[in-house]
């Protein structure tokens, strides 16, 4: 089952518990398990004078628009696992989608997506949806540091990213080219364990150094970008 344990999906970016959003970490790809690290804290800003959108979800599908923000601040409020996908008003969510264990909370960036849509399995739950921005991404917060960037292509073989060091950590988002998944994990990440993006798709990691993260993808000639300070 793909749950989001510790945050991050599809556009997603960063993602904490939502007792306080104490650590951020890879959350499972397709056919993972994933696994938790301790990191900085999340700084996230709300619009101001923005707005808090529910979204109630239950065995069929439903969407909802997007609050207004750079980033989108996601939280399982209810008790059992949502499966979360963006979109078009005419987005739709199925359990094949990324999701999101009950009290977790996650940050996305939406990108062009202007609606975010949810199912459950079974039972019902809810979505609470802020409008924002990450300190990363322009929002609260102090940030320090020269801002760095870097492209690489993935191949089938797990490799490091570039070596460069960060303050804050960095934003990864695959290519919007890729025809694959390209996924992201530690040194023995293969594309059933790691955390896998879609093209366009996004995370970020509170790392001191890119090169403790890895990446693979069985479709040769994706990318990876990067960026952080």
């Amino acid at each position: 089952m793909k749950t989001l344990r510790w945050g991050l999906f599809a556009s997603l970016l960063i993602v904490g518990t939502a007792a306080g959003d104490g650590g951020i970490s890879p959350g499972p790809g397709t056919g993972s398990s994933g696994s938790s690290s301790s990191s900085p804290a999340v700084a996230f800003t709300p619009t101001p004078n923005g707005t808090v959108t529910t979204l109630a979800v239950t065995t069929t599908s439903a969407n909802v628009a997007l609050p207004t923000g750079i980033t989108d601040e996601i939280t399982n409020t209810g008790s059992t696992t949502i499966y979360a996908n963006l979109g078009s008003s005419s987005v739709t969510a199925g359990t094949s989608n990324y999701g999101i264990a009950p009290g977790v909370r996650v940050y996305w960036t939406p990108g062009s997506a202007t609606y975010i849509a949810g199912i459950t399995s079974s039972g019902t739950g809810s979505l609470s949806i802020t409008g924002g921005a990450l300190a990363s991404s322009g929002g609260g917060g102090t940030t320090t540091g020269a801002v760095s960037s870097f492209q690489q292509t993935v191949t089938s073989t797990a490799a490091a990213l570039p070596s460069d060091t960060f303050t804050n950590g960095v934003v990864l988002t695959a290519g919007s080219a890729n025809t694959g998944q390209v996924c992201v994990g530690g040194s023995v990440v293969t594309t059933a364990t790691g955390y896998c993006l879609k093209a366009g798709y996004s995370i970020s990691y509170g790392v001191a150094n890119s090169n403790q993260i890895y990446i693979v993808d069985s479709t040769a000639g994706d990318t990876v970008q990067g960026t952080g300070n």
